[in-house]
């Protein structure tokens, strides 16, 4: 994300017209708002919008002007909170792994494999 923004380029100039907003997808209903900030002020303020072959409409938000941003971004900044963030507790290659425990507090599961083409099976669930 910081990498796209940091390359950001931009095309030509769409147009100026407000009415224009929604159907290029760059207003508040439609568009996705950027807030970029470095915990003091506002570094950047803006909207993408819709994508059109190899660009993305994008305006500043507090300009009424239209431009187009080379390259396809709207889908690295359209996604919901939970996604993200990195969710990988451990990393490891499972061909590697034959017998697996985890623990939750109390709870614990069991699962083994004899070799890597095997699906993993559950040997068993404890509560303490």
């Amino acid at each position: 994300m910081i990498d796209k923004i940091e390359k950001l380029e931009f095309g030509d100039l769409i147009t100026e017209q407000i009415s224009k907003q929604s159907e290029y997808e760059v207003d508040e209903k439609g568009g996705v708002h950027i807030i970029l900030s470095d915990g003091k002020e506002t570094l950047a303020d803006f909207y993408l919008g819709k994508v059109i072959d190899d660009f993305t409409t994008f305006r500043l938000s507090k300009s009424s002007q239209i431009y187009q941003a080379v390259s396809s971004l709207r889908y690295i900044f359209e996604r919901e909170l939970k996604n993200w963030r990195n969710r990988t507790i451990l990393e490891f290659k499972q061909e590697d792994v034959r017998s697996l425990e985890i623990k939750t507090g109390d709870e614990s599961i069991h699962l083994t494999r004899p070799d890597e083409k095997t699906a993993w099976k559950v040997e068993g669930t404890t509560t303490e």
